[in-house]
């Protein structure tokens, strides 16, 4: 009926001017074969710039996730009353400032203080290594840091209470020193100090350029 009748120009026109397109592509080639790889390289440009940003994100968020959830850092910088910007005495920060925060600041977790000591040279016996960041931390450091030990243990409360000369070695450090796998119960020498080795931690490769392993 009606309906029919009333369709049929509709196919008509578009058939129509699907014909007048192919014959305008097949005049003017090389216009449409421009134009086609604009649009080509268009898309494919916003597709790489969208995965390139997807790819950054994913990365940071990973690099941000090795250092610990949730982890906020105090540093003191000793050097602040030399370029003028402080007035009086600048006291460090000390165990006791540790101590205030885990007993007055209810909303933290962990909390534990770090001493870094540069990189030093580590060595066993005949075994030596070079570059290794030292740094003498507090027992809470390895859950505020999401450090996982993987032979011996971590610090306990009581290797604070005596001040005991322990050390955990990071995973590189352990497999060069000792290729046996035998560190934990064995002696390091750091700086001419004995350090006994109490543990060592699983690997975790580099974050932000660092190698977390050399530790």
């Amino acid at each position: 009926g009606r309906g029919g009748r009333a369709g049929e120009p509709v196919s008509v026109n578009v058939v129509a001017s699907f014909t007048v397109a192919l014959r305008m592509l097949a005049a003017n080639k090389v216009r449409s074969a421009l134009t086609m790889l604009g649009i080509i390289i268009g898309v494919m440009s916003v597709t790489v710039t969208v995965e390139m940003v997807e790819g950054f994100r994913s990365f940071m968020a990973e690099q941000f996730a090795s250092l610990g959830s949730d982890v906020l850092m105090v540093f003191y910088d000793p050097g602040r009353r030399g370029r003028g910007e402080g007035r009086g005495p600048i006291e460090a920060l000390t165990t006791a400032d540790a101590e205030a925060l885990r007993n007055e600041c209810t909303l933290l977790e962990y909390v534990s203080g770090e001493l870094a000591q540069g990189t030093v040279t580590i060595s066993h016996l005949d075994q030596e290594i070079d570059g290794v960041e030292f740094a003498g931390v507090e027992e809470p450091f390895f859950e505020l840091r999401g450090l996982k030990v993987e032979r011996g243990r971590g610090f306990e409360a009581s290797d604070m209470a005596t001040w005991a000369n322990h050390i955990v070695l990071g995973s590189e450090v352990a497999d060069k020193l000792f290729p046996k796998g035998d560190a934990v119960g064995s002696d390091v020498l750091v700086q001419g100090r004995t350090l006994r080795v109490i543990g060592t931690l699983e690997k975790r490769g580099a974050s932000f350029g660092q190698n977390q392993d050399k530790v």
